[in-house]
């Protein structure tokens, strides 16, 4: 098992503004392809739509949630990692109109199985 880190992107619109799961997916495969021609790292991801709830329970938003791990197999620099995910943040976050967009980090344990377990 190795350490590394697990990124959670939340992409959320406010004022019933509809976010497109399909063109966030889209946009960035472009730039995560664009930014690995250039620095060697390409950020994978899992986006999935899910919904915010108000905090009195009047109003839900739809929001898209990425997550990507660094592989430290193949990416051992934690610094040039995050530097690209920023990147890449950028070019969707303004694709989608420029949502409001948080970024989390977790240290995690991971094991990677490239064969059978």
């Amino acid at each position: 098992m190795m350490q590394t880190e697990k990124y959670e992107i939340t992409f959320a619109t406010l004022k019933n503004i509809t976010i497109n799961l399909d063109l966030a997916v889209h946009s960035w495969i472009l730039a995560a392809n664009k930014w690995y021609k250039e620095t060697g790292i390409f950020v994978s991801a899992q986006m999935i739509e899910k919904m915010l709830i108000s905090k009195d329970g009047s109003s839900l938003e739809r929001c898209i949630v990425i997550t990507t791990t660094r592989n430290p197999m193949l990416i051992p620099n934690k610094v040039d990692f995050y530097r690209v995910l920023k990147l890449v943040i950028a070019e969707v976050k303004a694709d989608l109109n420029n949502p409001y967009t948080t970024i989390s980090e977790f240290l995690i344990n991971v094991s990677f199985f490239l064969r059978e377990l």
